[in-house]
């Protein structure tokens, strides 16, 4: 499909000043659907229009290169070319005779100042301002797996989040991904009813995900560490954080993984639904009362043993 012609030089454009009371929506719908703050959804619009500015002056000297090819193309060709007859004059087109006269009784055209849209002013350049390095500070021995700007979204805002993007293969897909797609691509989704700018690496769950109840206990074991140091990163209160560390801590030695075959099984589903539970009540805009999650329930432990020892009786059953 060819572009639409352009009809000046963009090098004189200046950017908008999207500061400004007239971009204030697109501000607000960044803001909702990114968590940028104020600075960070008018740097994002103006490295946004920055591109598209590029792309334009691209395409005007693209445009310039081939109109003055096809001209010389032209002119070449001049001299071979058949001269056109001129056109025939159509006869006058007749008057109504109810219609006005020429010059009589016209709507006036507005004036030149109502048609031109006044100049945005340019919005000022902003340098980025760089962390200060610290002489004699070394890089860490190990890399500290990062989960992906969904997981940390939602830790950021106290949602729940299942234990899968913690594992390992929860960060190696988010590492894949963070490699693959630009920070700066975004889509549109609903924000509270509204459409909204989002990023698209923080849009959307990850369909490999995997519910915590299928989770191995190795997986669960590995991925709470990275979710309690992830939970102080994002600013979890350390009294939260203390409390599901001891509730994990106290899964991972339990009796009844060693004296139970369903043991590991058992650990599993009891934190699954257990901590989603944890979740919802410490989120709920509803003034709740919250459970030491830290306090495993022996009665709970027993009933979740009974109800697997029931699946695998019937599952052999049916067999």
């Amino acid at each position: 499909m060819p572009e639409d012609r352009q009809n000046h030089d963009p090098r004189g454009d200046a950017c908008p000043d999207f500061r400004s009371e007239a971009f204030a929506v697109i501000r607000e719908a960044l803001i909702a659907g990114n968590n940028y703050s104020e600075e960070e959804a008018v740097e994002t619009l103006v490295d946004s229009w920055n591109r598209d500015h590029e792309n334009r002056i691209l395409r005007w000297d693209r445009q310039q290169h081939d109109e003055r090819e096809r001209e010389a193309a032209e002119e070449v060709d001049a001299p071979n070319r058949e001269p056109r007859p001129p056109p025939t004059p159509e006869p006058p087109a007749r008057r109504d005779a109810s219609a006005p006269a020429p010059g009589r009784d016209r709507t006036p055209s507005p004036a030149p100042s109502q048609l031109e849209v006044p100049e945005a002013s340019p919005a000022p350049e902003r340098k980025r301002k760089l962390n200060p390095i610290q002489q004699g500070l070394r890089v860490s021995s190990s890399r500290i797996p990062q989960p992906s700007a969904y997981a940390l979204k939602k830790l950021r805002n106290f949602d729940y989040v299942e234990l899968w993007y913690f594992t390992e293969k929860g960060c190696e897909e988010a590492h894949d991904a963070t490699s693959s797609t630009p920070n700066d691509v975004f889509t549109l989704s609903k924000v509270a009813g509204t459409l909204a700018l989002r990023s698209l690496d923080a849009s959307t769950a990850s369909r490999a995900a995997v519910p915590d109840e299928r989770l191995s206990w190795r997986d669960v074991s590995v991925a709470q560490k990275l979710l309690l140091h992830h939970m102080k990163e994002q600013g979890w209160p350390e009294s939260h954080v203390s409390l599901l560390a001891a509730f994990f801590f106290r899964l991972e030695y339990h009796d009844i993984r060693r004296i139970s075959s369903l043991g590991d099984q058992v650990i599993v589903k009891y934190q699954a639904e257990v901590r989603r539970e944890w979740h919802r009540l410490i989120a709920s805009p509803k003034q709740q009362k919250v459970f030491d999650i830290a306090d495993i329930s022996a009665e709970r432990l027993d009933a979740i043993e009974r109800q697997l020892i029931k699946q695998e009786q019937a599952e052999f059953t049916a067999r």
